[in-house]
């Protein structure tokens, strides 16, 4: 699977160089059921009783669009080469456009990265790929990439301009995986490395990226490497043995992502629901071992029944987990997941009529809600209901069926 969407190349004439410019799109992910399983794998070391994680989940047809180019910096001695990332929104949120600038310097990027915020992500990424090619495990055949290279080499600016962003930010549909999947793509496609990235390679990098900032993220949100469309199953036996199995779907799923705006804090989250682990200290926090143990059973209810063409049966399971979530979950989190504007649209007697089912989206709380339906008309009907009569954003994601698989499952590049 390429890394890149629509590649497209341009030519442009600057200081009397060419710069070749490159096309990227990275989408968000829709968790459509299995959350948090993946980073309470990680304890199954300290718990044994605990199963791998698995998660349903699918890259969504909103994302980030960005053009990325390697601008020569001739002319400037003692100029160290850098990473510049820019950052325009697309939504109302009155911060249009953000430029993030710096060294290729891994030690003093990591730095940044520890101080959190949108451009961590861009810091510890860039510092990820650094740190790989410093290793040996990659080679940068274009060019030296790192800010010590030699007085005889021509420095240069890795321009990624994020020139329009659909996908809603903060919502829990992996908007900072995509930054730092985007990132390692850019990176990997203007420096050449070698050997080529695999689909793994890419997402390894990735979370390694994110790791370098304060989020405490699981393996999951970087599936958006997957590209638009794409649909798999992902299990998590450790932190380091990920599964990535992609899902033949034999109906089309159609779904309706609404943007809640309200307020989710992700950090907080996290932080109260690895409280309950390993070694649960009371009966709530025992929930959390359930609701791990028992959502590996509705997820693998969920794929057969999106491989056998039933859309029934994948509603069914999307409602058992989120009553799972809601009995285990919440009351370990109840600041951030009692989620009254989620459940509110989950008791609409119009969203009971006209779909299927409803559900909470990333690591839950008020940020995102998915909604199921039967049909593209259903679709369009709900849409315009959450828009007009709930004064809420939203967009559609669809799955059509498909007459095969895509690349098998075990393949090498899904599995490490």
């Amino acid at each position: 699977m390429s890394s890149w969407s629509d590649k497209e190349m341009s030519i442009f004439t600057n200081a009397s160089s060419t710069i070749e410019v490159e096309e990227a799109f990275v989408p968000g992910r829709l968790c459509i059921l299995g959350e948090h399983t993946d980073w309470i794998a990680n304890y199954r070391a300290s718990c044994p009783h605990l199963h791998a994680g698995h998660t349903l989940v699918c890259a969504t047809n909103e994302g980030l669009y960005a053009r990325v180019k390697k601008i020569p910096l001739t002319g400037t001695e003692g100029e160290k080469s850098k990473i510049r990332f820019i950052h325009r929104r697309s939504d109302t949120s009155g911060e249009n456009e953000t430029i993030f600038e710096h060294a290729l310097d891994s030690s003093s990027l990591k730095k940044l990265a520890k101080n959190g915020g949108f451009h961590s992500y861009i810091a510890g990424t860039t510092a990820a790929v650094l740190d790989a090619i410093e290793s040996g495990k990659f080679i940068a055949t274009s060019s030296p990439p790192l800010s010590s290279s030699s007085s005889t080499s021509t420095p240069y600016i890795i321009e990624i301009d994020n020139y329009r962003t659909t996908l809603p930010m903060k919502k829990g549909l992996s908007s900072s995986a995509a930054v730092c999947v985007l990132v390692v793509q850019s990176l990997a496609s203007v420096l050449s490395l070698s050997p080529t990235l695999s689909l793994s390679q890419v997402m390894d990098l990735a979370y390694h990226g994110e790791m370098n900032t304060p989020s405490q993220c699981g393996r999951m949100d970087q599936c958006v490497a997957m590209g638009s469309g794409a649909i798999a199953l992902m299990t998590f036996v450790d932190q380091e043995v990920i599964h990535l199995d992609p899902i033949t779907c034999q109906c089309s799923l159609y779904f309706v992502v609404v943007d809640l705006k309200a307020f989710k804090d992700t950090v907080i989250i996290l932080k109260d629901l690895n409280s309950c682990f390993p070694i649960p200290n009371n009966e709530n926090q025992q929930r959390m071992h359930h609701y791990h143990c028992e959502i590996q059973r509705v997820a693998k209810m969920a794929k057969e029944a999106i491989e056998q063409g039933n859309i029934m049966t994948v509603a069914k399971a999307m409602k058992e987990a989120q009553q799972l979530f809601d009995e285990c979950a919440m009351p370990n989190c109840p600041s951030q997941l009692t989620s009254p504007k989620l459940h509110a649209l989950i008791e609409d007697n119009f969203i009971q009529e006209h779909t299927l089912a409803v559900k909470g989206v990333g690591s839950q709380g008020d940020g995102s809600a998915q909604i199921l339906v039967e049909s593209v008309e259903k679709q369009e009907l709900v849409l315009k209901y959450v828009k007009e009569a709930l004064q809420l954003d939203g967009f559609l994601l669809s799955i059509p069926a498909q007459q095969q698989a895509n690349s098998g499952g075990n393949d090498e590049t899904n599995d490490w």
